[in-house]
């Protein structure tokens, strides 16, 4: 019973480690600030689009999306975006 708790507890951690987006701030070909942010697992691209949303408080363009991976819980997304 023990082992099956901590193997639940660790399934917990890291499929928690998916719901966090990671926002860097980069500047762009036009020389104008952008942001290029990375989240994944299963919370899909809302983590993305909320952190798009709190770093262009009026709002931004999406320059680039990606998504890898083969299933839900490794896939990587990605986007660049500009704010307006």
């Amino acid at each position: 019973m023990k082992k099956v708790s901590l193997i639940g507890l660790a399934v917990i951690f890291t499929s928690g480690c998916g719901l966090v987006a990671h926002t860097n701030k980069t500047v762009m070909p036009d020389g104008k600030p952008g942001f290029s942010i990375s989240c994944g697992g299963a919370a899909g691209w809302s983590k993305c689009y909320e952190a798009a949303g709190d770093s262009c408080k009026s709002g931004y363009s999406i320059i680039k999306k990606d998504e890898e991976g083969y299933d839900l819980m490794n896939k990587k997304r990605s986007l660049l975006i500009q704010c307006k």
